[in-house]
């Protein structure tokens, strides 16, 4: 089955279950990649995301969360705390119906949506989500992770970059970040503290060719996700050791 975009979780439980295997697939748990966008739903990661998926061949399946206001409506989405809290529960209680079923399940979310995808974590279990993509989180750099990463079986990847100015420098600092502290975002320079299963992964100008030029679409084109997310996820090493997430980029480098 390859990778398709699912916008709703099912209202129940799969029926697909019979006396006879159909297939080897039926002899494994289902993988499912929970997608959410940043702020004024109108991103396009959850798509270009499946899309990605589904070109390199997988089983994954994509199931995007919407957690905004609607479209046309960033301030509200990133400053809404009572939202926040309300989207974030509903994304708890979506990944453990998911994780109850038996799925496999890993997180992926982009700027205001990674303040959902980390409060969601903070309530669940050690060790329940295999993994945990932010691209270029809307949340304060000094941000306590380690709730949310003690949820985290493997590793959560951050993507950020200081070229991404307008949006997580500027605009973080006049309405203030997800979480309501004014100043750059860690999606602009980074968490300040290290943890073990963080891995922070800033920009660099081998993405260009990717069609991420640093700015705050770049992480949502398909290439870039092709190369640097699609690898991870599937549990593979990405293109070329010197582009390859998986490796400790170190804040010294940081462009």
């Amino acid at each position: 089955m390859a990778a398709e975009l699912s916008p709703e979780p099912s209202s129940q439980p799969s029926s697909q279950h019979s006396s006879q295997p159909s297939s080897q697939f039926s002899l494994r748990p289902r993988q499912v990649i929970v997608a959410m966008d940043g702020v004024g739903g109108t991103g396009i990661m959850p798509q270009t995301l499946a899309l990605a998926m589904r070109m390199a061949g997988t089983d994954h399946q994509v199931r995007k969360f919407f957690w905004t206001h609607g479209i046309g409506q960033p301030i509200k989405d990133l400053c809404n705390r009572e939202n926040i809290e309300q989207r974030s529960l509903e994304l708890y209680e979506l990944l453990q119906s998911l994780l109850n079923e038996g799925a496999r399940v890993q997180i992926v979310a982009k700027s205001g949506g990674s303040i959902i995808a980390v409060k969601a974590l903070e309530r669940l279990d050690p060790g329940s989500i295999d993994n945990v993509i932010l691209l270029s989180p809307a949340i304060s750099p000094g941000y306590d992770l380690s709730r949310a990463l003690s949820a985290v079986d493997n590793k959560m990847l951050c993507f950020y970059s200081r070229l991404d100015v307008m949006y997580l420098r500027l605009g973080t600092t006049v309405f203030g970040t997800s979480d309501g502290v004014k100043g750059a975002s860690a999606g602009c320079i980074g968490f300040d503290r290290e943890y073990d299963k963080l891995e922070q992964v800033p920009w660099s100008p081998a993405m260009l060719k990717r069609l991420h030029i640093g700015m705050h679409l770049g992480n949502s084109m398909l290439p870039w996700l092709m190369t640097y997310a699609v690898p991870f996820l599937r549990g593979s090493a990405c293109e070329g050791a010197e582009s390859s997430p998986i490796l400790s980029f170190r804040k010294s480098r940081c462009f």
